[in-house]
């Protein structure tokens, strides 16, 4: 969706925090892998850095402008609501990426009705398709 406004670093980097941030909790469940898997083909992603720690790859967002930290937070909220559970890692690492990107609690919260919005309507195409 976003595979435009991105450079291949920025998707790189952005497929390689989303993998972490889905083990994080040491539950790598079917949702997040397919979401991560999903974004290795988007961003034309082959691996994942296994070098690189979360707060690298914060660190490194925090330094880009506006638009690439909201595309970034869109899909780590995506990340996050894609299973059932929100582990206390998964929501220290959220408030803590928030932090760091000093995005206001009001531009957070219109991703995160973004993020639902986008969600129910997968969720109804899926349904509208397997009729």
């Amino acid at each position: 969706m976003f595979a435009n406004e991105l450079n291949f670093e920025q998707s790189s980097k952005l497929v390689d925090l989303m993998y972490k941030l889905a083990q994080i909790d040491s539950q790598y469940d079917f949702d997040e892998e397919s979401f991560v898997e999903q974004l290795k083909l988007e961003f034309d992603v082959c691996q994942v850095n296994e070098s690189a720690s979360i707060n690298d790859l914060v660190d490194y967002f925090s330094s880009q402008n506006e638009k690439i930290k909201k595309i970034v937070l869109f899909h780590v909220i995506f990340l996050i609501y894609s299973d059932t559970y929100l582990s206390e890692s998964e929501k220290d690492t959220f408030n803590y990426i928030i932090e760091q990107f000093e995005i206001g609690s009001d531009e957070v919260e219109k991703i995160e009705e973004l993020v639902k919005d986008f969600m129910d309507v997968n969720l109804r195409l899926k349904e509208l398709i397997e009729l």
